[in-house]
C-alpha cells in the first residue's frame, strides 16, 4: 500500500524525494530485517521527450508510477525518487524470489504500450534490487559508517546502473562479482569523498615548477603548475582517477572554481584589493587546470572572471590549461572561453598534446599561447630520432603560430638539453621540481 506521508509529487501523486528516504530508514530499522528494495529507472526518458514532448514524457511518468501501484498492491510501498527512478519496498521477499518478483513487476510496466498523442509507444525501463542481506556481502565496498538505508539505495542504484549498462530492460539484482557493479561502487565511494571535499576542505594545491631549456624564458620567477590533490591520502586516489568521476556526475566546475579561489586566496593571503590592470605585459606565474566541460556549463565563465578581477594578482600572471583532446570535443565552447580569458589578459595553454589523437591542425583551430607537449613524447627523446624529429615539427608549427611550447616530465638532462636544440621553450618534469606545497 502506498503511504503518503508528508510530500507528494505532484505529477506521480507518490511520496517523494526525503519522505521516501525516510520510509526506507524507518523500515531497516526493524528487526525482522526481510524486504527488498528495487528502484526502477525509466529507460531513455530524454528521447521520449524529444520525440513527444514533456508532456509526453509525463504522461509516461504517470503511467509508471499508476502500474507500480497496482503490482505491488498493498503488500508494499512505491515513491518516486526524482527524475525518472521510483522505488518499491516489497516485504517478506526471499533471496530466491527476489529477481522473479522484480521481473514481473517489469512486465507490467511494459505492458501493454502507451497510447501517447495518437502515437503507440513502448515503454522501456530497468530495474536494480536489493535486500539488507546484500549489505554485509557488499561491506568492504561500502562508506564506513554510513546510514543503512543510504547504503541500500546506493546498491539497488547500482544494480539499475549495471542493468543498464547491459542494455537496459532488464532486472539485475545486488551482485559483488558484478564487475560493473564493483566499478560502479567505486565510483559512487569517489563521488562522496569529492563531495566531501568540497564541503570540507578536502583539498590541497602543490605546485610544481618549470625551468628554461635554452635561456628562452626571460624573467628570473619560473612559472609553476598548479596541481589539486585529496588531502586524505586513504586508498591513493589521484587526480587520474577523481578528475573523470568529478567530469562524469556534474562536480568538476565546483573543483575549477575550488582550485580557482584558493590558488588566488594563497597567491595573495593578505587579501589586499583587486587589481584592475587589464593585458598581458609579463610571463604567467601559475599554469591552472580547467576541464573543457566547465567550460559549457551555465555561468561558470562569469564566476571566473569575477574571482580574477576581484583578486590582487595581475590577471596576466595566470595561465589556464585545458586538455587538447576534450578541448578539440567542446570546441565553440571553449573558444568562446578562451576568447573571454584574454579579453581579461589571462594566458590559455593547450595541455597534453600528443598523448590521443593530435594533430598539427589543433593548433590553429584554437587562439593558445602555449602548447604543453605529452611526456609520452618526450620520454627517450635522448636516444630515439623519430621522437626529436616529431618533437621539433611541432616546435616548428606551433612557432609558425607564434605559440611557446613546454616539455612535460622531463626526467634527465639529456633529454633536457636535446629539448633546449630543438626550440622546446621550458620543461616540467622531476629533473627540476618535485611537487610541493603551494605557497605565495
Amino acid at each position: 500500500m502506498v503511504q503518503r506521508t508528508g510530500h507528494f509529487d505532484p505529477l506521480t501523486q507518490l511520496p517523494l524525494g526525503a519522505d521516501v528516504r525516510q520510509q526506507i530508514a524507518a523500515r531497516t530499522q526493524q528487526v525482522d530485517g526481510q524486504f527488498s528494495l528495487a528502484i526502477v529507472g525509466v529507460d531513455q526518458l530524454r528521447r521520449l521527450n524529444q520525440t513527444h514532448g514533456y508532456d509526453g514524457g509525463d504522461a509516461v511518468l504517470r503511467t509508471i508510477a499508476e502500474r507500480l501501484v497496482n503490482a505491488v498492491g498493498h503488500n508494499g510501498f512505491v515513491g518516486r525518487l526524482g527524475g525518472a527512478r521510483f522505488v518499491i519496498i516489497i516485504e517478506e521477499l526471499g533471496a530466491a524470489d527476489q529477481a522473479a518478483t522484480a521481473a514481473r513487476i517489469l512486465d507490467a510496466v511494459r505492458r501493454p504500450p502507451l497510447q501517447i498523442n495518437s502515437h503507440r509507444v513502448q515503454v522501456d525501463a530497468s530495474i536494480g534490487v536489493a535486500s539488507m542481506d546484500h549489505l554485509a556481502a557488499f561491506a568492504p565496498f561500502t562508506t564506513p559508517g554510513a546510514p543503512q538505508s543510504a547504503q541500500l539505495i546506493a546498491l539497488a542504484d547500482i544494480a539499475l546502473m549495471s542493468a543498464r549498462a547491459q542494455g537496459g530492460c532488464r532486472v539485475q539484482v545486488a551482485d559483488t562479482t558484478d564487475l560493473i557493479q564493483q566499478r560502479h561502487l567505486r565510483e559512487s565511494q569517489v563521488v562522496e569523498l569529492l563531495e566531501d571535499a568540497l564541503e570540507n576542505q578536502g583539498f590541497r594545491l602543490l605546485s610544481q615548477r618549470m625551468e628554461s631549456l635554452g635561456n628562452r624564458w626571460t624573467e628570473s620567477a619560473k612559472p609553476s603548475e598548479v596541481l589539486l590533490r585529496l588531502r586524505d591520502p586513504q586508498a591513493g586516489i589521484g587526480p587520474d582517477i577523481f578528475i573523470p568521476i568529478a567530469e562524469h556526475f556534474g562536480l568538476i566546475d565546483q573543483i575549477d572554481l575550488w582550485v580557482l579561489h584558493h590558488l588566488l586566496h594563497t597567491a595573495n593571503p593578505t587579501g589586499c584589493g583587486p587589481s584592475r590592470r587589464v593585458g598581458r605585459t609579463r610571463n604567467p606565474r601559475w599554469f591552472i587546470n580547467l576541464s573543457p566541460q566547465s567550460c559549457e556549463t551555465q555561468g561558470f565563465a562569469g564566476q571566473c572572471e569575477a574571482l580574477i578581477l576581484s583578486s590582487a594578482i595581475p590577471p596576466d600572471l595566470l595561465c589556464f590549461e585545458l586538455t587538447e583532446t576534450a578541448a578539440i570535443h567542446h570546441l565553440d565552447a571553449v573558444q568562446a572561453f578562451v576568447d573571454r580569458l584574454h579579453s581579461l589578459g589571462c594566458w590559455v595553454a593547450l595541455d597534453d598534446f600528443g598523448s590521443g589523437q593530435s594533430s598539427l591542425a589543433h593548433l590553429g583551430e584554437l587562439d593558445i599561447d602555449f602548447l604543453k607537449i605529452d611526456g609520452s613524447l618526450v620520454r627517450e627523446v635522448d636516444t630515439d630520432r623519430r621522437a626529436r624529429a616529431l618533437i621539433g615539427a611541432i616546435d616548428s608549427v606551433a612557432a609558425a603560430y607564434g605559440i611557446r611550447t613546454i616539455a612535460e616530465h622531463v626526467e634527465t638532462r639529456a633529454e633536457a638539453a636535446v629539448l633546449g636544440q630543438l626550440g622546446i621553450d621550458l620543461g616540467q618534469g622531476w629533473l627540476f621540481d618535485r611537487p610541493q606545497a603551494l605557497t605565495a
